[in-house]
């Protein structure tokens, strides 16, 4: 069975256990691709572009940041480029607060280059959510729609993305995994483990940049001593 419909199939299922009708008008069961991004310095801001892969430069640091899986922006908001849609992570307040907060806070290993790469990766590429808003019976649903995903199939598959990118990147970049999914009722440290199978690295945990959480932690972090900051970069887990 193919992704789409192995993802369509478990969504049809998981939705038949709910008696009541869910509406949900901002489905999408397209695939959401990886993506690189490079992050350069510019007139005392940061310019984000989108990118087709990591620099050559050993230099450069390079920031592979992983989601949990694409929710409603991702499908629906278009690119800066063309009035075309194509989905691609982190579109809405998540890539919004990625480039406000997330990146200033990273600024330390960007020391002396000004310049960087992040690498946005879900761990599920299809919309576990149903574009529903989140109250508590739709988290229920978005959690059980990933959980199946994951167990059957979606772990192993991740893995084999993270691996490609993570052997694409030349081995003497500085490298930065983090993990900033949302808990998923403690799915989150699953999704650590198999990045720390896949490479052998310590992966740093944020929170999901979509929450105030992420935004007030990107802060503490920015206004930290610079010797505290590079001690979490080096051994927070």
């Amino acid at each position: 069975m193919e992704d789409k419909e192995r993802y369509e199939e478990t969504v049809k299922r998981i939705l038949d256990r709910y008696s009541e009708n869910i509406d949900a008008p901002l489905f999408c069961d397209c695939k959401c691709e990886d993506q690189w991004i490079s992050v350069e310095e510019e007139n005392g801001g940061y310019k984000l572009k989108r990118y087709k892969k990591t620099s050559k430069n050993k230099k450069e640091p390079v920031f592979i940041l992983i989601l949990e899986s694409p929710h409603v922006a991702e499908f629906f908001l278009l690119t800066e480029a063309t009035s075309i849609n194509k989905p691609r992570p982190a579109k809405g307040k998540t890539g919004e607060n990625i480039k406000n907060y997330f990146i200033k806070s990273m600024t330390i290993q960007m020391d002396k280059w000004g310049k960087c790469y992040i690498y946005l990766i879900n761990a599920i590429q299809y919309q576990c959510s149903l574009g529903l808003t989140q109250n508590k019976t739709n988290k229920k649903i978005k959690h059980d729609v990933f959980n199946k995903i994951w167990q059957e199939g979606g772990r192993e598959k991740f893995k084999e993305r993270l691996a490609d990118v993570y052997k694409s990147i030349p081995s003497d970049s500085p490298k930065y995994i983090v993990n900033a999914c949302t808990s998923l009722d403690g799915i989150k440290k699953d999704i650590t483990s198999a990045a720390e199978e896949t490479t052998r690295e310590t992966i740093f945990q944020r929170c999901h940049p979509s929450s105030s959480c992420f935004i007030v932690e990107a802060r503490a972090y920015r206004n930290a001593p610079k010797e505290i900051r590079v001690c979490q970069a080096r051994c927070r887990k």
